[in-house]
């Protein structure tokens, strides 16, 4: 269930490298592109360095998305760096696009759906906490500013907030309906005792690997423990147990997800 449930957080960071990446165009052609830059008229002098530092970053991202399958350290490290850097270029546009008065601040409701898809509840205030004090500084530091302004320096912190939460719950709530989902699918085709994937499990994915017409090589070992009723008939069920729980423990430890999968048969 563990590899299920990571195999899904990979695809959802996959979908925010792609929303990165088309922010990045979208940056490019409303900074760049002289129709539309002449008309927003948003500040150039340091957007060069923001395009190469998140240029650069993103594509060291992409090959580490490649990496990561099967990785779960490569995996969490590019999951923090991502919301890390989110959290820079967020602000640094900020800067560039009229601080207090951006257009782009609901970007910041990104952030914390991002924060919360990992860390639930406490991400969710984490990130709502650092953004509503990152943007209370950029107020002060654009000061005086017009009474629209303020106002709208109020309604965008009261909306980060209560849309912020309301998000997060929303988000926590579908991930742990998520979560249960593969914990039942996990009991239907798990072994209560190894842990392994029980004997119907076996049929099903044998069913699956031999209709698949573009597998050309497949192995199956089938293998036995030696003396096995001595075990049973000279410690006990108990003890017997034991063994079997050590050794779906030891083959779920030494054969990879991406290599195969191990099954109780009997």
């Amino acid at each position: 269930m563990k590899d299920t449930f990571l195999l899904t957080d990979f695809v959802t960071e996959q979908i925010f490298s792609i929303v990165r990446w088309i922010f990045l165009v979208v940056s490019c052609i409303v900074f760049c592109y002289p129709p539309i830059a002449s008309i927003v008229n948003f500040e150039l002098h340091t957007f060069n360095y923001l395009l190469i530092f998140g240029f650069a970053y993103m594509s060291i991202t992409q090959v580490a998305l490649w990496l990561a399958p099967g990785k779960e350290t490569l995996f969490n490290l590019l999951m923090k760096t991502g919301i890390l850097f989110d959290y820079i270029a967020l602000m640094w546009l900020l800067c560039l696009t009229g601080g207090v008065v951006s257009p782009l601040f609901p970007i910041a409701y990104l952030l914390i759906m991002h924060s919360t898809i990992y860390w639930k509840i406490l991400g969710a205030t984490v990130s709502c906490t650092v953004m509503v004090i990152s943007y209370t500084i950029l107020f002060w530091i654009s000061l005086p500013l017009s009474n629209l302004s303020i106002v709208m320096f109020l309604l965008n912190v009261t909306f980060l907030i209560v849309i912020g939460f309301l998000g997060a719950l929303i988000v926590n709530r579908e991930r742990n309906h998520q979560k249960l989902q593969y914990i039942y699918k996990d009991l239907v085709v798990r072994d209560y005792l190894t842990g392994l994937y029980n004997h119907r499990h076996f049929q099903e994915s044998l069913k699956n690997s031999l209709s698949d017409t573009n597998k050309k090589e497949m192995s199956v070992v089938l293998a036995d423990i030696d003396n096995f009723k001595m075990i049973n008939d000279q410690h006990g069920h108990v003890v017997g147990d034991k063994v079997l729980m050590k050794i779906g423990e030891i083959l779920q430890n030494t054969i990879p997800p991406s290599l195969g999968r191990s099954f109780r048969y009997g």
